[in-house]
């Protein structure tokens, strides 16, 4: 969907571009996230997003009281529908899927793991073949 792996590097197509192009714009829609490592994969991608402050989505929304799993949730689902509805839009395809249903979150507690899984992501295209998601290609 994404591209594709070469000599152990991601190769963008038009469909990565734009899941690319609109990921990093996701701090323009919410104010309160950071942007961290990130890899567009040929059929997912994975990514590090910093909620740096609850208390501006709670003001903006008029909410009381808003858990940051939710808030996750409405994130990577504005996400995936604006990807989504760009590339149906470029095929020419009408809410064809392009996403797997869910996506797997977790908090991370300590820096150890924050660069345990950084160097997981950068490292992803190299051991694509390993990857749970690889499908051959």
């Amino acid at each position: 969907m994404f591209g594709s792996v070469l000599n152990g590097e991601m190769v963008l197509n038009s469909y990565g571009a734009i899941s690319g192009e609109l990921y990093l714009e996701i701090p323009g829609h919410f104010p309160n996230t950071e942007l961290d490592e990130f890899i567009i994969m040929p059929n997912h991608i994975h990514a590090v997003l910093s909620i740096i402050d609850l208390g501006i989505f709670l003001e903006s929304t008029m909410q009381p009281k808003i858990e940051i799993s939710t808030l996750l949730g409405t994130i990577m689902g504005s996400y995936k529908s604006a990807v989504s509805k760009r590339i149906n839009s470029v095929r020419n395809t009408r809410e064809a899927s392009v996403w797997h249903r869910s996506y797997y979150d977790r908090i991370i507690s300590h820096a150890n793991e924050l660069a345990g899984i950084r160097e997981y992501i950068i490292s992803n295209p190299a051991n694509w073949q390993q990857d749970d998601y690889y499908a051959g290609g």
